[in-house]
Order: structure tokens, then sequence, then C-alpha cells
């Protein structure tokens, strides 16, 4: 099934991604035994305040998730992604992204124009650039190719394997 990952994942309804711990025994946070961090809030006479969290393109780029080369299709051919971070939960399609530590109505989120929520989220960045870029196929190529040789693998005899999807997308 290896070298059909790029089916695999295009094929699915969602993909779900462990951005949280450094392999893949931590689990979950907030599904398995595992707590997630708490959200800070404090009141303030009859205020109360909530932190928002720290950004999740932040919180994922800087995750094990993002450095492997094995994930590299996770990212860029998966249709939808929900991922958990230690923090919270991130989700995005190619048409939209949310998180939890924000409550947001979904009208809003789906609503045609509205930029703060369009899918200009992290995987819109430097992971996820478009696949069929008419106007420079060569240089979306050489992007993907690039942001991927900066991953690591156990074994480098993978590197064909784990890229085998993105470069079958061309």
């Amino acid at each position: 099934q290896i070298s059909k990952m790029d089916h695999i994942y295009r094929g699915a309804e969602v993909t779900i991604i462990s951005a949280a711990g450094e392999d893949e025994d931590f689990g979950l946070p907030g599904v398995s035994n595992r707590l997630r961090s708490p959200q800070l809030k404090a009141r303030i006479g009859d205020t109360l305040f909530v932190s928002t969290l720290a950004h999740p393109a932040c919180v994922i780029e800087a995750s094990k998730w993002s450095t492997r080369g094995w994930t590299y299709q996770e990212a860029v051919l998966s249709r939808r992604r929900l991922v958990f971070t230690e923090e919270q939960v991130y989700f995005e399609c190619n048409a939209m992204n949310c998180c939890e530590s924000l409550h947001v109505p979904q009208i809003v989120i789906n609503e045609v124009g509205s930029p703060q929520y369009r899918s200009s989220g992290l995987f819109s960045g430097s992971a996820r650039v478009n696949l069929w870029d008419r106007d420079e196929p060569y240089r979306s190529f050489i992007e993907h190719a690039t942001n991927f040789s900066w991953r690591t693998l156990t074994y480098e005899s993978d590197a064909l394997n784990a890229f085998l999807g993105v470069a079958r997308s061309y």
C-alpha cells in the first residue's frame, strides 16, 4: 500500500494527523488518556479573558510530524485534515479552516469572501503548494521537491516511495 498512498489520501474523507509528541506512542491529546494543555483564562472583575492559544500553524510547523518525510504526502494530498496538537484540534480542507480556540459560527466560516476563515491555513503555505499550477507546473514541482528534501527519513531508501504520490500527481 506504500506505493498507493496518493490514492489513499485523496480518497479519504478525512486524514487524522497527530502533530503532538515525538512518536506514534504519544497518542491523540484529548482522545486518549493524554490530556490537552489547558486554555489559560483569567477573570478580572466581570470580564473573562481567554487565551486564543498559539496559532496552529506555529505549533504544527514546530512539531516532529512536520519534519518527517512520510508525513509530507498527508499534508499535500489529503482533501481534509484533522490535526491534533497538544492544545487543540485544527481542521482544514480546500475551502476553509477552523480551530477550537476561537468559537466562530459555522455560517461565518463558510461565508463566501470571508478571507479570515478561508483556506489560507497552514497547509496553504510551505507544505500545500498548488499541485496543478497551470502557469508554472515545473516551479510547483520544484517547490514540492525542495520542501520534501528538508524532511527526515529513518531509511534514505524510503525517499522515492515517500515522495511518489506527490510526483505521480504531476
